[in-house]
Protein backbone atom coordinates (compact mmCIF):
# COMPACT_ATOMS: atom_id res chain seq x y z
CA UNK A 1 0.00 0.00 0.00
CA UNK A 2 1.62 3.30 -1.05
CA UNK A 3 1.88 6.12 1.46
CA UNK A 4 2.64 9.71 0.46
CA UNK A 5 4.00 12.59 2.51
CA UNK A 6 4.23 10.64 5.79
CA UNK A 7 7.19 10.80 8.12
CA UNK A 8 8.47 9.01 11.21
CA UNK A 9 11.11 9.82 13.80
CA UNK A 10 13.84 7.21 14.07
CA UNK A 11 17.37 6.76 15.41
CA UNK A 12 18.33 6.19 11.74
CA UNK A 13 16.31 5.66 8.57
CA UNK A 14 16.45 2.11 7.21
CA UNK A 15 16.98 3.58 3.73
CA UNK A 16 19.38 6.56 3.82
CA UNK A 17 17.63 8.00 0.74
CA UNK A 18 14.51 8.47 2.91
CA UNK A 19 16.34 10.71 5.39
CA UNK A 20 14.79 14.17 5.14
CA UNK A 21 16.72 15.78 7.98
CA UNK A 22 17.22 15.90 11.72
CA UNK A 23 14.71 17.03 14.31
CA UNK A 24 15.18 18.04 17.93
CA UNK A 25 12.65 17.26 20.64
CA UNK A 26 12.60 18.41 24.26
CA UNK A 27 11.98 15.31 26.41
CA UNK A 28 11.26 15.46 30.16
CA UNK A 29 14.37 14.41 32.08
CA UNK A 30 12.50 11.49 33.73
CA UNK A 31 11.81 9.96 30.29
CA UNK A 32 15.19 10.44 28.58
CA UNK A 33 16.24 6.81 29.12
CA UNK A 34 13.14 5.61 27.20
CA UNK A 35 14.08 7.47 24.01
CA UNK A 36 16.24 5.76 21.35
CA UNK A 37 17.60 9.04 19.91
CA UNK A 38 20.89 10.87 20.35
CA UNK A 39 21.07 13.05 23.45
CA UNK A 40 21.78 16.75 23.33
CA UNK A 41 22.00 19.52 25.90
CA UNK A 42 19.82 19.85 28.97
CA UNK A 43 17.37 22.71 29.16
CA UNK A 44 16.15 22.84 32.76
CA UNK A 45 13.40 20.23 33.11
CA UNK A 46 14.03 18.89 29.58
CA UNK A 47 16.80 17.35 27.52
CA UNK A 48 17.16 17.82 23.80
CA UNK A 49 16.94 14.52 21.89
CA UNK A 50 17.81 14.34 18.19
CA UNK A 51 16.08 12.01 15.73
CA UNK A 52 16.17 11.47 11.99
CA UNK A 53 13.07 12.49 10.05
CA UNK A 54 12.38 9.57 7.69
CA UNK A 55 10.02 9.57 4.71
CA UNK A 56 7.73 6.52 4.60
CA UNK A 57 6.78 5.22 1.17
CA UNK A 58 4.85 2.08 2.14
CA UNK A 59 3.67 0.06 5.11
CA UNK A 60 6.57 -2.31 4.44
CA UNK A 61 8.97 0.49 5.43
CA UNK A 62 7.61 0.22 8.98
CA UNK A 63 7.87 -3.53 9.58
CA UNK A 64 11.48 -3.71 10.82
CA UNK A 65 12.10 -0.01 11.40
CA UNK A 66 12.23 1.20 15.01
CA UNK A 67 10.38 4.51 15.06
CA UNK A 68 8.44 6.99 17.17
CA UNK A 69 5.52 9.33 16.54
CA UNK A 70 4.32 12.48 18.31
CA UNK A 71 0.78 12.36 19.67
CA UNK A 72 -1.60 14.40 21.79
CA UNK A 73 -3.33 11.13 22.75
CA UNK A 74 -2.31 7.98 24.57
CA UNK A 75 0.18 5.67 22.90
CA UNK A 76 -1.20 2.57 21.14
CA UNK A 77 -1.30 -0.68 23.07
CA UNK A 78 2.01 -2.61 22.91
CA UNK A 79 3.94 0.60 22.18
CA UNK A 80 6.04 2.50 24.72
CA UNK A 81 4.46 4.24 27.65
CA UNK A 82 3.89 7.91 26.99
CA UNK A 83 7.19 9.75 26.88
CA UNK A 84 6.49 13.32 27.91
CA UNK A 85 7.58 16.11 25.60
CA UNK A 86 7.41 19.85 26.08
CA UNK A 87 3.89 21.38 25.85
CA UNK A 88 2.13 18.18 27.06
CA UNK A 89 2.72 16.20 23.86
CA UNK A 90 3.59 12.49 24.00
CA UNK A 91 6.24 10.60 22.11
CA UNK A 92 5.09 7.06 21.32
CA UNK A 93 7.73 4.55 20.23
CA UNK A 94 6.98 1.24 18.55
CA UNK A 95 8.29 -1.71 20.52
CA UNK A 96 10.26 -3.87 18.11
Amino acid sequence: MPIKNKYILAPACNNPLNTKGDIGLKVEMNDVNKVPFDEGNSDGKYKWMHAKLCNVNSVNDLKDQPFCLISSNKCPKNWSDEIKLENNWNLCCKNT
